[in-house]
Formats: structure tokens, sequence, C-alpha cells
């Protein structure tokens, strides 16, 4: 017999998986009474965001790629991402590696002009070289922010790196 998911899940479960977003609802008879409607789907999503935005309140990392010291010539990861849902202007975030957890990540604003936003601060001749990587690749950064460039795969290919100085 074929459940739904509500009826599989225990009281502290989550009401939605991943499966459920694609998958038909059945009766708990095992017939095929009820398909998922547009607004199945839609609620489904809604509850897999709330339960994203429980596990990280504050963040969206979700959303974010990290590019390597080798993409961006930089001597720690960055962050970037589209603006999603958020209220803030364009940011980016940086971090010595890239399994890093939210609270070693370093939030960087880069308007109006480029600065840290929390605790922490970076070493003068780090926020010189990610000024300079961010003057070379704002339009992209910006375009990716605002949804022009839709896909990771596409940004990359327009990010250069910071050259190497002598």
């Amino acid at each position: 017999m074929v459940t739904n998911s509500a009826s599989r899940a225990s009281k502290n479960a989550p009401a939605c998986c991943i499966a459920d977003l694609h998958t038909p609802r059945y009766s708990p008879r095992g017939g095929a009474s009820r398909l998922n409607t547009g607004a199945g789907i839609r609620n489904s999503r809604i509850n897999l965001l709330k339960m994203t935005k429980t596990a990280f309140p504050d963040e969206d990392l979700f959303l974010m790629s990290n590019l390597s010291p080798k993409k961006t010539g930089l001597p720690f990861v960055v962050w970037i991402s589209p603006k999603g849902g958020a209220k803030h202007d364009i940011r980016v975030k940086i971090s010595r590696g890239p399994n890093a957890t939210p609270s070693e990540m370093r939030t960087v604003a880069l308007r109006p002009d480029l600065h840290v936003i929390g605790k922490g601060d970076l070493a003068p001749r780090e926020r010189d070289l990610l000024r300079e990587w961010v003057k070379l690749n704002f339009d992209a950064l910006l375009a990716f922010w605002e949804g022009g460039i839709e896909y990771t795969e596409d940004v990359l290919d327009i990010l250069r790196p910071v050259p190497a100085k002598p």
C-alpha cells in the first residue's frame, strides 16, 4: 500500500521532503485518487524554504557559490550569490577555506564602497586585493546578483583573477 508523506512522517519530522515536490500524492487506501495540484507543489516548496530558513535563519548559504583562490587570485575563498530574497545591496562573503561555517565568514558590502559588515575585518593588503578583484569583476558580480546572469557556470566564465604581482 502506498501512503502519502504525512501518514509516514512522525510528529517531529518535517511535513514535506524533496521527493514530495515532484511526486503525486496518493490516498492512504492505495488509490491514486488525488494528484498534486500546482498549489500543492507550491505549498511544498514554501514549506521546504521555511525549513531551510529555520536551519539557517540569517544565511542563504544554499544559494552561494564558492570561488577558489585559483579562480580569483585572492588568498581566500570568495562566496557569491544571486540576490534571492535579500533586502540588502550586493555583498560577497569571504572565508579562509571552502568548508567554512557562517561564523567563520566575513560579509563584505560592495557599494557604495567596499567595507566589512559586522565583526572582524580584513588585513589592509587583503582588503586592497579584494577591492581590485571587485573592480575587475563588478559588472559580472552585479549581473549575477540581479539575475541578469542566471547560472553560476556563466558567471564563472566571465570572472577574472587579480593579476599576480611580481
